[in-house]
């Protein structure tokens, strides 16, 4: 049992350090309604084939379950039902076979007992693949959820209700069945575990919120520090503790702590009355993200555009444009479509420099023409409601398409290095830099002083091994001109 409570807690921190490198799910955002009263949101998650994300939605008390689509990248989507006129509560799960990442249901009333539709299903278990015991050990499900003081745990069996131990007038064998947690940004200090345990040892133990040091479930190794509640209904067992008593506990570590999440999983055990110990069954361990993302009901302000410009340059034209939503939604529809001489119509999707739309965001996109008489810059934040900008070429345009004015990189994609290639010509030497952003529309690597001159090609190598997966824009500025190119980093 020793080893098996070590091996989680190896997961459990593994996984918290990445999360703590990534953050599982950023840049939550939500899209106006839609006209059959829905919503798109969207976040950035890892993108690993042996994971999958979806989401969770509430506006009652009971939790309805859709999947999450990689739109690209790390970017993934859903789109949910809403009722416009009531909040909209979502939380995230991402899961693998060996461990499940998620934000757990919200309690709002603080209330006991409660239904086990009110909180986060986290796995289910095998049947039959309990070590000791009848079926009332076997596991087949682990539930959790908090409220403001409360933290809740709750099992399924694969039958025989919740016997604490074998009958007779004087038992032989007691069993436990344990919602056992850690904070997972401690366990490198010590190996103290938790337990919101329910069993019946008469003069011994009860049900209770217990410390387990060394990491060892037996008798020896039980503090209690705090009262639970318990019910049982049918096959199910729900139980709750104060998160004071477990929080405020001197081994527990800070909490808050940095990621806001702790580790839970379910496990039952045996223990004989000569004190031996047999581990039962064991759940798949998670780590709770105590968080959700909020939809307060609004009313709709459709976006505007500001700043929209656009510059061609040898064979390719970029547009830049402002974007702002009073709402903060991110648009659904984003695009520029194209009308050229000759009467063909392309459309092309922008693509945003930053994901924080309650500020203005710089919308981008660079595309292979250079014949075309007029565009339509086109918004939407739900799908059916559009507002626009029609831009014009003129003659000054393509004598800047003439000019030894561009940059690009190579390859691109790219994995740790890419070789940044730049030409200027003699009007465009003063206060030259080149500049990298990433998606957020931050700023993180400057090119000064360049050594400009009118002779060819001129490159930079950027080594970009310290830097996450993702999009990056590559801008050449100087006093009178601007270009921007997109880059994408695969580590």
């Amino acid at each position: 049992m020793k080893k098996a409570l070590f091996l989680i807690l190896l997961i459990l921190v593994s996984n918290l350090l990445f999360s703590q490198v990534i953050s599982f799910w950023q840049n939550s955002r939500n899209s106006s309604y839609t006209e059959d009263d829905q919503i798109y949101i969207r976040c950035e998650t890892v993108d690993l084939q042996m994971l999958d994300t979806e989401i969770y939605y509430s506006s009652g008390t009971d939790w309805n379950s859709g999947d999450m689509e990689n739109l690209s990248g790390m970017t993934y989507q859903a789109i949910v039902p809403v009722d416009p006129e009531e909040t909209l509560l979502c939380r995230y799960k991402t899961e693998s076979d060996t461990v499940v990442l998620m934000m757990p249901a919200f309690v709002p009333d603080d209330d006991f007992p409660v239904e086990v539709s009110e909180l986060g299903f986290v796995s289910d278990d095998t049947v039959g693949d309990n070590q000791e015991g009848g079926t009332f050990l076997d596991l087949t499900e682990q539930y959790f959820g908090y409220s403001d003081s409360k933290f809740y745990v709750a099992m399924t069996n694969n039958g025989g209700g919740f016997p604490t131990d074998n009958g007779g007038w004087i038992p032989d064998e007691f069993y436990f069945y344990i919602g056992g947690i850690l904070n997972p940004e401690n366990v490198l200090q010590d190996t103290v575990l938790y337990g919101i345990v329910y069993c019946t040892i008469p003069f011994v133990a009860g049900p209770g919120l217990y410390k387990i040091q060394g990491g060892e479930i037996d008798l020896d190794a039980l503090d209690p520090i705090g009262d639970v509640q318990s019910e049982i209904v049918g096959n199910t067992l729900i139980l709750s503790c104060n998160i004071d008593d477990l929080v405020n506990d001197e081994d527990f570590g800070d909490w808050p702590n940095l990621s806001n999440s702790i580790g839970y999983q379910c496990l039952t055990n045996m223990i004989t009355l000569q004190g031996e110990v047999g581990a039962a069954d064991i759940a798949q361990p998670s780590l709770q993200n105590i968080d959700q993302y909020i939809v307060e009901p609004f009313t709709n302000i459709l976006p505007e555009i500001s700043d929209a410009n656009y510059l061609i340059l040898g064979g390719s034209t970029t547009v830049n444009c402002t974007y702002f939503d009073a709402n903060s939604n991110f648009p659904i529809v984003a695009e520029i479509e194209t009308f050229s001489s000759n009467g063909n119509r392309e459309i092309y999707p922008m693509t945003p420099l930053s994901l924080d739309y309650s500020s203005p965001v710089n919308f981008l996109v660079d595309f292979p023409e250079t014949d075309w008489n007029n565009l339509t810059i086109r918004f939407s934040d739900n799908g059916y409601e559009f507002v626009e900008e029609s831009l014009t070429t003129s003659s000054e345009d393509l004598e800047i398409s003439n000019n030894s004015f561009y940059i690009n990189n190579y390859p691109n994609p790219f994995s740790s290095k890419t070789t940044i290639s730049f030409q200027l010509n003699t009007e465009h030497t003063e206060s030259t830099e080149i500049e990298v952003y990433n998606v957020r529309g931050q700023k993180i690597e400057t090119f000064k002083d360049l050594q400009i001159s009118k002779s060819p090609n001129q490159q930079i190598v950027w080594n970009a091994e310290n830097y996450p997966s993702g999009i990056y824009f590559l801008k050449l500025r100087t006093d009178k001109n601007s270009i921007t190119r997109k880059m994408i980093l695969m580590q």
